[in-house]
């Protein structure tokens, strides 16, 4: 029974992991605003 619970835990964890993960696979930062490209070209 204890292993269920193991079992169960580590699917959980995998669960909430990949519903944080962006689109590319990556781990999105918590609280970290999300860096703007700039639309001017250099001179």
């Amino acid at each position: 029974m204890q292993a269920r619970a193991v079992l169960a835990s580590v699917l959980a964890m995998a669960l909430v992991l990949s519903g944080c993960a962006q689109p590319d696979g990556t781990i999105a930062p918590v609280g970290a605003p999300l860096p703007v490209e700039s639309t001017t070209p250099p001179t």
